[in-house]
């Protein structure tokens, strides 16, 4: 369609749910701090404090500079969070998809990729050079189908987000572990799970109550979590297998202590003040509440966004308009894997109030309505 996103200048930001447009204070609903943590006073002080250690990072990679014990702090209480055996921490959140199938050679001989998976997922799998075979996002049975179709004794690997984004609802995780062979495996992207679903926020495969050695998470710490950097979770073995050769691990810099010590600051909020989960959840289901069913709308009690693609430009410049009258800024985006033209994508955070998400969903239903 051609569609043209509409542009402005640069944004100054604030606070987590203010900017200024042109000289206009605008409410904001882009990004994924979701809990705010990366305004946190403690987070900030955490990663102010880091510097006392005299340096930025320990120079090169963990594997031929030597460990430090802050880099295996941090990826303990990643794996307690999310509870499962393991966890190694990488200096971005789009390599780790790549680690785990990276570390997973030779235990897997087919990929079967949803194609609702963020891009960084699916160029993991086009980077491995094994067999490929998408399959409809969500569908399990399509998945089976595909499961059907490969050599007896083949060792698939299923590579999913745990949310999808544009759907703006939970994969079907439970039926997709379900479906799996006995040596298959699981690869679920968490990112915009953590710190958003599951109880206290642990993500989509707590929210499904799964617990099983064939399923790796992978995260980006700079949604939910409110820093930087991602990570890798799961069995002992596995992790093993990415400090010892995987590349992008043992090839890549550490990342900074200022990172890490904001992570694990955090992560213990995280843990010790789940109020802010909750908050956030019970947002997303008031947002939900107040949206009509649309056919260009995406929404869910589950997950904190609604992204709209409007069929025409004719629908892009009213639910601006609109956005724009009510003193919201619209976030649209153009991003790999999306509708080439472009989709506004707005998100809540803890900071927002009951009176911003009435204000969003009247604002959107009166752009719809066009």
């Amino acid at each position: 369609m051609g569609r043209v996103a509409p542009t402005f200048r640069p944004l100054q930001f604030v606070s987590g749910t203010q900017v200024r447009s042109n000289g206009r204070l605008l409410r904001y609903f882009g990004g994924a701090d979701y809990l705010g943590l990366g305004r946190h006073t403690e987070v900030l002080e955490a990663m102010r404090g880091a510097l006392d250690a005299g340096a930025v990072h320990p120079g090169a990679s963990r594997a031929t500079t030597g460990e430090q014990i802050l880099y295996r702090r941090v990826e303990r209480a990643i794996a307690r969070w999310v509870r499962r055996p393991g966890a190694v921490l990488l200096p971005c959140g789009s390599l780790a998809p790549r680690a785990a199938v990276q570390a997973l050679g030779g235990q897997v001989t087919h990929l079967l990729l949803d194609e609702r998976a963020h891009a960084c997922v699916a160029e993991a799998a086009v980077l491995s050079r094994l067999p490929t075979i998408q399959f409809p996002g969500g569908d399990v049975g399509a998945l089976r189908q595909c499961l059907e179709t490969l050599p007896p004794a083949a060792r698939p690997l299923v590579l999913c987000d745990g949310v999808m984004a544009l759907q703006c609802r939970l994969s079907p995780l439970d039926g997709y572990l379900a479906a799996l062979p006995r040596g298959g495996w699981l690869l679920v992207d968490d990112s915009h799970g953590l710190g958003v679903t599951g109880p206290g926020g642990r993500g989509t495969v707590a929210h499904f109550r799964l617990n099983d050695s064939r399923i790796v998470q992978v995260f980006s710490l700079s949604k939910a979590v409110g820093v930087a950097g991602g990570a890798v979770a799961g069995s002992s073995h596995l992790m093993a297998r990415i400090r010892c050769g995987v590349p992008v691990f043992v090839g890549a810099t550490a990342p900074p202590y200022t990172v890490v010590a904001g992570v694990l600051a955090a992560l213990r909020i995280l843990r010790t003040r789940p109020g802010r989960v909750a908050t956030l959840a019970s947002r997303a289901r008031e947002l939900h509440a107040r949206l009509p069913p649309h056919p260009e709308l995406a929404c869910s009690r589950e997950v904190p966004v609604v992204v709209a693609t409007p069929a025409s430009a004719h629908g892009v410049r009213a639910l601006h308009r609109s956005l724009r009258k009510a003193g919201i800024y619209p976030t649209w985006i153009c991003y790999p894997g999306g509708p080439a033209g472009g989709f506004l994508r707005m998100a809540l955070n803890v900071g927002h109030s009951r009176e911003d998400v009435d204000l969003l969903a009247a604002a959107i239903r009166e752009g719809l309505e066009r």
